[in-house]
């Protein structure tokens, strides 16, 4: 069954479809890694992400989180920027104040498991302030539940 026209509209079931040359082309984004430095870095055990680089520099170079520079293995020893692919000589990525950094997966992976273990810690602080607040009340004497507006029901 068709849908109905509206405005002059068609459904967007009705359409054709593979024509529109939109679905073939999709747009380079800017913080996209390029794919030849995609490939190295997941065959070096590595994950990548952007750093600005005027805090990396500021900071003698070294990230608290421990992420390195990034420079291709392919670069060639040259002066100015590589006109062909718009990369400085030296191998690194940039996009405007940012730089491609890396580190391993198993250091990403601790990262990650201590970000987890915090949260954890955090949540159940929560928790347990609840649970030390009806202890305490039980201690007191106090043995009516106090009912919140919304729980009561009519």
């Amino acid at each position: 069954m068709s849908k109905p026209t509206i405005d002059g509209k068609k459904h967007i079931s009705e359409k054709p479809k593979g024509q529109s040359t939109q679905s073939a082309f999709t747009p380079m984004n800017t913080l996209d890694i390029p794919p030849e430095a995609k490939r190295e870095i997941e065959e070096a055990g590595m994950e990548a992400r952007w750093v600005d680089s005027k805090q990396f520099a500021d900071h003698g170079n070294v990230h608290k989180n421990h992420w390195q520079l990034y420079k291709k293995a392919s670069a060639t020893v040259s002066q100015g920027v590589n006109p062909l692919t718009g990369l400085p000589p030296d191998g690194t990525i940039r996009r405007g104040t940012l730089v491609l950094a890396v580190r391993s997966k198993e250091i990403s992976d601790g990262h990650r498991a201590e970000l987890k273990r915090k949260a954890a810690r955090m949540s159940g602080s929560v928790k347990n302030q609840g649970e030390e607040l009806r202890q305490i009340a039980r201690k007191g004497g106090i043995s009516e539940r106090i009912f919140d507006e919304t729980e009561i029901e009519d």
